[in-house]
Formats: structure tokens, C-alpha cells, sequence
């Protein structure tokens, strides 16, 4: 069991992208403009005059005029602005798993974090393939991979292989990327002929916490809503879901207050959570609702994680 601890994605990080920031397109958010119920703004800059740029979509509320957005006390019913989403571009960066970035045949994006980052994870994806490339500027690509979504698994036989359905992997977890804290690292996300979709894009240095254990359970939580009326007839409405994961996981003893520094440390951070790395599913995004740590003996003990993913 390891984490990826996130390097948060800034504006000066994003070096290079195919990715139009809005679609549909919007107006960035004029403080001189006279705004009216149901318009539609954009904050993508802090030229205009805007606290922070959220890359962020807003529609008003309640008519005003020089309403910052970006501000807590601007959002929220007859506060002068509802926070849409974010943009087109930012989707795949947002914390926002089945709300992601979409774009014709493929999407590409270029990061810069200065900082070490060994391990990448995509989720919500739909698309064909996922290149990888790390760059660095001294000793030129370290890491250039590219791994096909289409997933295999239970194909077990020549029947099976011509006469099942096409099933795409809807996550992908990159866990041996190079340390190389100055290099550039790029993707292509690509499905020619249709639209290229990612949810999010997590990239950061691992920390391993210790051994996974047989026996971790995995779900969700299913926010559709199911309605039967009085005749028994049922409709739903499909909503979001989160991923869920009850974990066992034996670690040093001598690693206790390490691993309990860390814990806390990260106890408000979406991190992702890797079980094992060569099962995208067992992967998580998102926080632990509970964790005990128990010392078992004088050299190892067991810590139980209870995950809850992001919708």
C-alpha cells in the first residue's frame, strides 16, 4: 500500500496544452460589466482585476455590477454568482472525477512541477490509448511509454477474445516514472475519431505505508436516486458515485510514529491511494474516512484504512 501525495496543478506549471480553456466559450469576468441573471463568466486571469485565476465557470444570481467571483462571500443564492464548474481545460486538474476535460481525438498537456514525481494516475478516462513521456532537460526523455486502454481482463481464451464486447479501462496508474525533479512530464490522451476524455490527472512522489493484506473490500457509494410510485413503477435518475475501500496493511513497528505523522498530516488531502500497482481498480482518489493503528508486536503491525473516493 502507497500513496501519491499531489503536487498541486498552478497556472505556471501548465507549460503547454491542446486544450481551449472554455467550451462552450464564455466571457472573462469584466468588474465593469452590469451583470443580469443567468450570464455566464470565466476567471482564467487576474488582469481584470480578480482575487485569484480559478480557471473556474460562474453564473449570476442576482443582478449586480463589480461582484469579484473568486470571492467566499460573492458565491452562494443572491450573492451575486453560483460556481458552474471549472473550465474545459481545468477539468482534468479540479478534484472533480466524472466532470473531466473533453476534446476532440486527443488531449495533451505539458507539466513543469520542480519538484520530484515518480508516480502519475489517471481516472475517468475514455479514450484508446495513454502516451507518457518525462523530459528532462540535461539527459533529454527518460520515460517515454505508451499503454492501450482497452482492458483484458477475463479474456482467457481465443472465444472470448473475438466474441466479447471492447471494454476501455477507465483509470491508469504510472508508478515507475523516473526521479527527476527538473524534467517536463507530457501526455497524450487519445481516441481518433471521437472525443479524448479525462476526469483528473494526479501526479506527485509516492510513500509507501506497507503491505497490503488478501481480504481488502472494494464498492461505492451509488448517489442515483430511486424513486417507485404507487403502482410500483421505478424510475432513477443516475447520479455520481465514490469509490470505497476497506484496507488492511502490515507495516514495521518501527515505522509507527511515521506512519501515523502522515496520516494526520494528510487527514483534509485527496491523495491517491495504490493498493496494489497492478490493479487500476484497487486504486482510490480521495481521503480515509477512519484509520487505527495497532501495534501488534516488536516488529510489525497493522494499520486498517477505511477509503472514501471523490465523485
Amino acid at each position: 500500500m502507497k500513496l501519491i501525495r499531489p503536487v498541486k496543478i498552478l497556472d505556471a506549471m501548465l507549460t503547454a496544452t491542446n486544450v481551449a480553456e472554455t467550451s462552450p466559450a464564455a466571457d472573462e469576468w469584466d468588474p465593469a460589466t452590469a451583470y443580469s441573471v443567468g450570464n455566464i463568466v470565466t476567471v482564467t486571469t487576474v488582469d481584470d482585476g480578480a482575487a485569484v485565476a480559478t480557471h473556474d465557470i460562474y453564473t449570476c444570481n442576482t443582478a449586480h455590477t463589480n461582484k469579484d467571483p473568486t470571492l467566499i462571500a460573492n458565491i452562494g443564492t443572491d450573492n451575486g454568482w453560483d460556481r458552474t464548474n471549472s473550465t474545459n481545460r481545468w477539468r482534468q486538474f479540479n478534484g472533480v472525477l466524472q466532470q473531466g476535460t473533453v476534446n476532440s481525438n486527443t488531449i495533451t498537456a505539458s507539466l513543469l512541477p520542480s519538484a520530484i514525481t515518480n508516480n502519475c494516475a489517471f481516472f475517468g478516462v475514455d479514450a484508446a490509448s495513454i502516451r507518457v513521456v518525462m523530459n528532462d532537460p540535461t539527459d533529454g526523455d527518460v520515460y517515454d511509454t505508451t499503454f492501450s486502454m482497452i482492458s483484458d481482463s477475463g479474456i482467457n481464451d481465443w472465444y472470448l477474445y473475438f466474441t466479447e464486447e471492447i471494454v476501455r479501462k477507465e483509470r491508469l496508474l504510472v508508478t515507475d516514472l523516473p526521479a527527476f525533479p527538473a524534467a517536463t512530464l507530457s501526455y497524450t490522451v487519445t481516441d481518433t475519431g471521437a472525443n479524448a476524455e479525462l476526469g483528473e490527472f494526479v501526479m506527485g512522489a509516492s510513500f509507501v505505508i506497507g503491505d497490503s493484506q488478501y481480504g481488502a473490500s472494494f464498492g461505492i457509494v451509488d448517489y442515483s436516486v430511486k424513486n417507485t410510485d404507487e403502482l410500483g413503477n421505478t424510475t432513477v435518475i443516475q447520479g455520481a458515485f465514490s469509490d470505497t475501500a476497506d484496507i488492511n496493511v502490515v507495516v514495521s513497528t518501527g515505522r509507527f510514529d511515521e506512519i501515523q505523522k502522515i496520516l494526520k498530516l494528510y487527514r483534509s488531502t485527496p491523495l491517491v491511494w495504490i493498493t496494489e500497482d497492478s490493479i487500476s481498480e484497487a486504486a482510490v482518489y480521495g481521503y480515509y474516512r477512519n484509520f487505527r493503528n495497532t501495534i501488534s508486536g516488536p516488529v510489525v503491525s497493522t494499520t486498517l484504512l477505511q477509503l472514501e473516493g471523490l465523485t
